[in-house]
C-alpha cells in the first residue's frame, strides 16, 4: 500500500550551547584593536582603530541563529548563521555565510559591549609573524 501526505517538517533545535541569548540584536563595531608580533620580539599595538561606518556591523537573530554581517571592508552584508560555543574553551563565536567564515574567540559580552578577537600566523622566510585583532562592538 502507498500513503501519500505531507508532512510539516520540524524546525532545525539549535543545542543550548551553541546560542547565546546575550548577543541577540545590531551590534556596531566600535573599535579595533590590532597587536603584531615577529617571532620573540615585543609586540607592537597600533593605535586602535574606530573609523568605522552604520554599514560595519552584526545583527544576531532568535531564529535559527540567523545573522547578517555588514563590513565597508568587503564593501558587502552577508546572510547566515551563527553558533557560539560554550562548552570549548576558549568560547568562541563564528559566522558563516556562502564561503565566508569568520571565526572568533567570544573574550565578553554584557547588555552593551561585545568583544570578540582572532589571531593569525604567517611563516615566511623563517621568521613567523602572529597578529592578533580585537574587535569592540557596542550596541
Amino acid at each position: 500500500m502507498l500513503f501519500a501526505g505531507g508532512c510539516k517538517q520540524d524546525e532545525a533545535v539549535i543545542p543550548a550551547s551553541l546560542k547565546n541569548t546575550k548577543l541577540l540584536g545590531k551590534w556596531n563595531l566600535a573599535s579595533l584593536e590590532v597587536t603584531t608580533a615577529i617571532d620573540s620580539d615585543p609586540p607592537v599595538t597600533a593605535d586602535p582603530i574606530t573609523t568605522f561606518t552604520d554599514k560595519d556591523y552584526f545583527i544576531f537573530k532568535d531564529t535559527n541563529n540567523e545573522a547578517t554581517f555588514s563590513s565597508t571592508m568587503y564593501a558587502r552584508t552577508f546572510e547566515g548563521y551563527y553558533s557560539t560555543n560554550s562548552n570549548a574553551n576558549p568560547k568562541t563565536l563564528k559566522f558563516k555565510s556562502g564561503n565566508l567564515l569568520l571565526n572568533y574567540v567570544l573574550e565578553g559580552v554584557d547588555d552593551q559591549t561585545l568583544v570578540v578577537s582572532e589571531t593569525s600566523e604567517v611563516t615566511s622566510g623563517g621568521s613567523t609573524t602572529t597578529t592578533y585583532k580585537r574587535y569592540t562592538y557596542t550596541r
